[in-house]
């Protein structure tokens, strides 16, 4: 085979193979959402902040959403959080308020690991306008249909 053949090929056996291990690593990541939920009971809820700490090994954030109205619009966050292990959302409103339970966000989620999930959330403030007093609130996840 002359040598002007045998380097286009050998340049497309090079393309071939890196292109296959690129797809090869983007078949063992996968992409999840899971919503964050808040029950707030009586109260209204107007404002609300919360940590979710994870493992940076299994997993990575790759996004922030907002959730149901009031709080619709994306959260507030820092994007340094997004793939470090911790990361701390929050939102307000001026207006309208609601009582009970909610989705206030939605997390979207890059798998490292088959397996991989929010370790915990922590919900650190919660408020309710217009004396902006805190209150006690639950918060939960919800992941493909399943409640934690």
């Amino acid at each position: 085979m002359s040598m002007a053949i045998r380097r286009p090929l050998f340049i497309l056996l090079i393309l071939l193979v890196s292109t296959a291990s690129f797809c090869g690593e983007q078949e063992r990541l996968a992409f999840k959402t899971v919503d964050v939920y808040i029950d707030a009971g009586a109260n209204e809820l107007g404002a609300y902040q919360f940590e979710a700490l994870y493992d940076p090994e299994a997993l990575y954030i790759v996004g922030v959403e907002g959730g149901d109205k009031p709080f619709g619009d994306a959260p507030f966050y820092d994007p340094e959080g997004l793939g470090r292990g911790r990361i701390i959302i929050a939102s307000y409103t001026t207006g309208e308020t609601r009582m009970g339970m909610m989705m206030v966000a939605r997390l979207h989620l890059a798998l490292k690991k088959k397996d991989a999930k929010i370790k915990k959330l922590v919900l650190t403030v919660s408020a309710g306008p217009p004396d902006a007093r805190t209150f006690p609130a639950r918060i939960s996840l919800e992941e493909e249909g399943v409640k934690r």
